[in-house]
């Protein structure tokens, strides 16, 4: 039993060592990896379960809590090494681990005794909330993409709230909180706008999770943004299919922005012939970042109607 359980720690534990890249969807698969933690740590649980067990109906208790402490600090552990192997350390996965781990100590706890009492209602309830909790934040992230397929070809009209959850800080941001929130100011269409909030350093701005959507039959990319400062330079950068745009072509522009409204628009012919030959496939074009130079003063800007359009230009 021992080596049996020995094997499928290995294995497990094996799995958050294994380099994972998202290119496409990136929030909604990150999201789920992060709450596979959580069933995962039980099952780890289970199987440290056998190295602490004493007979002894007395000594049930003290097993589960034993293998509960074992399964946190391999939680602890491998976020702690993570980024020594390739992957990024996460509080938030310590703490699906650490719930995970609690989960499957207490099942073994009470499965023995899941007919006395009320058990059996105690082992249902936390079924059911450990399974609210794996499936609740990845649902809500498939919405958003359900959400991203309805609107199209509208990437950002900011009109509710799965509209600006589509949008998300720049990566490489590193300007706090409130970089980006919906507003009433200087919308072009419907209501709402975005604010975007950018300070200096990192290339701040905000990225558009497209998917692998096919802009092949449209004419032009248009957005508007309304520029509240002095004037400065917006970067647009546009990835095709591959990781972080290199391998499956890169399109990069720069925008004088005036003080008030700009309107702009690239055409899909200049981003299909990409930047330095890296041509982009129209049908797998996967992320929008707009951003601006790490060295810029702070600036606050407002995004709307960011969309696809065969419209001619004026």
């Amino acid at each position: 039993m021992k080596l049996l359980c020995s094997i499928g720690l290995v294995a497990l534990i094996a799995l958050f060592f294994i380099p994972v890249n998202f290119t496409v969807d990136v929030e909604f698969w990150r999201t789920l990896t992060d709450v596979m933690h959580l069933p995962l740590f039980a099952v780890i649980a289970g199987l440290l379960y056998p190295f602490f067990k004493k007979r002894g109906e007395d000594m049930r208790l003290r097993n589960c809590r034993n293998a509960f402490a074992a399964a946190a600090t391999v939680a602890i552990v491998i976020e702690l090494v993570q980024p020594l192997m390739g992957r990024s350390q996460s509080m938030l996965d310590q703490m699906y681990g650490i719930v995970g781990a609690a989960f499957g100590a207490a099942f073994i706890y009470l499965w023995p005794k899941r007919l006395e009492g009320y058990n059996v209602l105690v082992l249902l309830a936390g079924a059911i909330a450990v399974g609210a909790a794996i499936a609740g934040p990845p649902m809500r992230k498939y919405r958003t993409i359900e959400h991203r397929l309805e609107e199209f070809p509208m990437l950002g009209s900011f009109e509710d709230a799965e509209d600006l959850s589509l949008w998300r800080p720049n990566s490489y941001s590193f300007t706090g909180e409130g970089r980006y929130r919906s507003s009433t100011n200087y919308a072009t269409q419907g209501e709402f706008s975005q604010e975007v909030v950018a300070a200096v350093g990192g290339w701040p701005g905000v990225s558009f999770d497209a998917g692998e959507q096919d802009w092949s039959m449209y004419e032009a990319l248009a957005f508007d943004v309304y520029n509240t400062g002095s004037e400065f330079l917006l970067f647009a950068r546009i990835d095709g299919s591959g990781v972080s745009g290199m391998e499956g072509g890169r399109y990069d522009h720069e925008f004088f922005m005036q003080k008030g409204q700009n309107h702009l628009r690239i055409p899909i012919e200049q981003i299909r012939a990409g930047t330095k030959g890296r041509e982009l496939d129209l049908k797998a074009i996967h992320r929008v970042v707009l951003f601006i130079d790490s060295a810029s003063a702070p600036r606050t800007f407002y995004l709307d109607n960011v969309r696809l359009t065969n419209e001619p230009a004026e």
